[in-house]
């Protein structure tokens, strides 16, 4: 997973990279399931090439109807990921920060095949 941004991360003096993505459409079935969505985590920190730290953390939030989804929660080694899904619109709100470089855009890509998103908006930034 080795292009342009993992480049210059690499090249430069940054501490960390981190990136949002939030998807719309994704399948609701997957994002209400925990196995999946336990799953789901470690197949991205295995796509990521970076190794998990401890077990995923998964709560059900949102005191009202239109708030409510899991979030999960993955430490990684290099730092972690962090999901909040809304069972109501089936969107996803992703972050994944890291001291190690990876791709925002391929990670993007990943998600929206991974949780059969319609689209994403995402924006990323080096950090240090």
């Amino acid at each position: 997973m080795s292009t342009m941004i993992t480049e210059d991360f690499n090249a430069g003096k940054y501490w960390g990279l981190s990136t949002t993505i939030d998807l719309i459409e994704c399948d609701r079935e997957k994002i209400q399931d925990p196995d999946w969505l336990r799953d789901w985590v470690l197949d991205l920190v295995e796509f990521l090439d970076m190794e998990p730290h401890g077990e995923p953390v998964m709560d059900i939030f949102g005191n009202e109807e239109h708030l409510k989804g899991y979030t999960v929660m993955q430490m990684i080694k290099t730092s972690s990921i962090t999901a909040h899904f809304c069972n109501a619109t089936g969107e996803a709100y992703i972050d994944v920060f890291s001291c190690k470089g990876y791709e925002p855009e391929q990670v993007a890509e990943y998600l929206t095949a991974s949780l059969d998103a319609g689209d994403y908006k995402m924006s990323w930034q080096f950090r240090g």
